[in-house]
């Protein structure tokens, strides 16, 4: 199933230890919760989240929220992806849904629609969350006090 070559090993050693492997031609149905690294090659359904890293790998297809410390996406995801620290998108990447991270990285030819929160290192925010507009100030809230 996997080539073992000396540059998917040294693939593997700079993204740290991966815990989690889902082959290309393994579709997954329902949630993917982990404490470590995972790497996606294949099809998840349903929800993927780690305390750990996930790299989805150009040949993944995902419909499902992802969530981890450090996303890294050269495959195709549709849903919310929130990363706790940095969210790289390769430029075969594709996201259509909501984004959330400290460090936002998009790289030039990736496909990205959906609402993006930068989350602060006090307040964490869901990819869902949204601010409130500001609303326009009114006529007498500009109008300078008379003086006289």
């Amino acid at each position: 199933m996997f080539k073992n070559n000396e540059e998917d090993m040294e693939t593997i050693k700079t993204e740290g230890d991966i815990e989690t492997i889902i082959g290309a031609s393994v579709r997954v149905e329902g949630d993917l919760i982990g404490q470590n690294n995972m790497k996606i090659f294949g099809q998840v359904a349903g929800k993927v989240q780690t305390k750990g890293d996930i790299f989805i790998e150009e040949s993944a297809n995902i419909e499902a929220d992802v969530e981890a410390t450090n996303v890294t996406i050269s495959g195709t995801v549709e849903g919310s992806v929130k990363a706790i620290e940095r969210l790289k998108v390769e430029k075969s990447g594709k996201i259509s849904g909501d984004i959330a991270a400290k460090i936002l990285s998009i790289a030039t030819g990736a496909s990205f629609s959906g609402q993006c929160n930068m989350i602060n290192g006090d307040q964490p925010q869901s990819p869902t969350t949204t601010s409130k507009p500001k609303e326009k100030p009114t006529p007498e809230s500009t109008t300078p006090p008379k003086q006289g």
